[in-house]
């Protein structure tokens, strides 16, 4: 019972990161692409962002927004 509730939170926790105000921009340029994001675009992003980002995530937030958007 213990090692799963452990387990859900530790999804919650990955579900829950914030969006710091510094980073909105930085994403907010990415909605330019509509159907795919260039890799290079991908490199340059994950850089100005930091280590709390990875790809996945980033394309995560992406398409959530493009799908939101449309």
């Amino acid at each position: 019972m213990i090692k799963r509730q452990q387990k859900n939170n530790k999804t919650n926790n990955n579900q829950l990161k914030e969006i710091l105000l510094q980073e909105e921009p930085i994403l907010e340029k990415l909605l330019i692409y509509k159907e795919k994001i260039p890799d290079h675009i991908y490199d340059e992003t994950l850089q100005l962002l930091g280590t709390e980002w990875d790809k996945k995530r980033l394309y995560n937030w992406w398409n959530y927004r493009i799908k939101q958007n449309n």
